[in-house]
């Protein structure tokens, strides 16, 4: 049987929240892990194809801003 990812995540979590100390919990945290792994890798090529966007360059901090004492001293 095929299920979402998020599908089978949720189950996961739900069935490990229910299970006393246990080698089945044991059993039911390693498939979590390897189902959240699994998620982690496909949002992090979800996110590699996304554009970056450079930003524009700040403004030098050489000066102080013109609010400042040292400003009002100069």
């Amino acid at each position: 049987m095929f299920q979402r990812l998020e599908d089978r995540i949720k189950a996961l979590c739900h069935k490990a929240a229910a299970t006393p100390e246990s080698p089945e919990l044991t059993d039911t945290l390693q498939r979590l892990k390897a189902a959240l792994a699994e998620h982690t890798k496909r949002m992090r090529k979800l996110a590699a194809g996304f554009p970056v966007v450079a930003r524009p360059e700040r403004r030098s901090t050489d000066t102080p801003p013109p609010n400042s004492i040292e400003a009002e001293i100069r």
